[in-house]
């Protein structure tokens, strides 16, 4: 899931970048790196917004790994943007430095600007679209899967639609500003203002959503542990509770620092969730809990 992770935090990345340039020009915050970033590459990071959506929702429908060639294939728009823009800013520094006829570099970013602000409208439309197929064609086999594992898929499921409704109202918010400001000749930045305050809240309510989302799973996870446990033999909780001592007293798998609770699971032939369930019911202890009271005492011996 790491993937999945990293292509919500592009997405975060993105909304931040854009709402922060906002607070920074409506309050008269002048800032050089931005501003110098702003000037030269003004929507490339804007152009990662539909892209970093459908790998968002790609991994979370389809955990398995999205080769490099596809997100590079993805991230397409984004990377011509940023060359053109490159080859545009190498070109500005040759005309002024050599004086050369030619069209004026500022004459090629007016004729751009306005193409790439309808573009980058057209590919987040794009993207969106996909995710949206691509959701709605995902049907997983839960036939063999428990009851925790079905809680979680159906608030992940819930989860990415109420994402992907919010996403085409901020669409359509997107695209009425664009074609408005073309429509009228309306200029200036202060017009696209409303589109940018749906955005910063935008920006909260998916923080919040996604700490709401973790405590869910959190406390789902630990009621389903308890349900687990409370369904297993007398003599497999004793046996599974003699071979963590003896895992840890006598083979000291403590010591191994990337011990995990599926590593000791597999090392002891149990069942992992075995191994959480007698932890927490048992014992009382976390899984790190458990392996760092070794670790303690074993620093303490030495």
């Amino acid at each position: 899931r790491r993937q999945n992770k990293y292509f919500l935090a592009a997405f975060m990345l993105m909304l931040v970048y854009d709402t922060f340039g906002t607070f920074c020009w409506s309050a008269g915050l002048t800032i050089k790196w931005l501003s110098f970033f702003d000037a030269v590459y003004p929507y490339t990071i804007i152009f990662t917004a539909g892209p970093s959506l459908y790998l968002y929702i790609q991994t979370t429908i389809h955990p398995e790994r999205v080769s490099s060639r596809l997100i590079l294939k993805t991230y397409l728009p984004a990377i011509i943007d940023f060359g053109f823009r490159t080859c545009l800013l190498v070109y500005a520094l040759l005309y002024h430095q050599l004086h050369t006829g030619g069209i004026p570099p500022g004459d090629i970013d007016g004729i751009y600007q306005p193409v790439a602000e309808a573009l980058m409208v057209m590919v987040f439309w794009f993207y969106l679209v996909a995710a949206i197929r691509g959701f709605k064609r995902y049907e997983p086999d839960l036939a063999d899967a428990d009851q925790s594992m079905i809680a979680e898929y159906q608030l992940v499921k819930k989860w990415t639609r109420i994402l992907l409704i919010v996403m085409v109202l901020i669409a359509i918010a997107w695209s009425l500003t664009i074609v408005g400001s073309m429509l009228f000749r309306i200029e200036g930045l202060a017009y696209f203002a409303p589109i940018e305050i749906i955005l910063v809240i935008f920006t909260y309510w998916i923080g919040l959503k996604g700490y709401q989302h973790t405590r869910v799973v959190f406390v789902q996870q630990q009621k389903a542990n308890k349900i687990y446990a409370d369904a297993l033999p007398p003599e497999e909780t004793i046996a599974c509770i003699g071979l963590l001592k003896k895992a840890m007293e006598a083979d000291k798998l403590y010591l191994d620092p990337a011990l995990t609770v599926n590593k000791l699971a597999e090392k002891l032939n149990i069942n992992s969730r075995t191994v959480s369930a007698v932890l927490n019911r048992e014992l009382k202890k976390g899984f790190s809990e458990f392996i760092n009271e070794y670790r303690i005492n074993e620093v303490k011996h030495r």
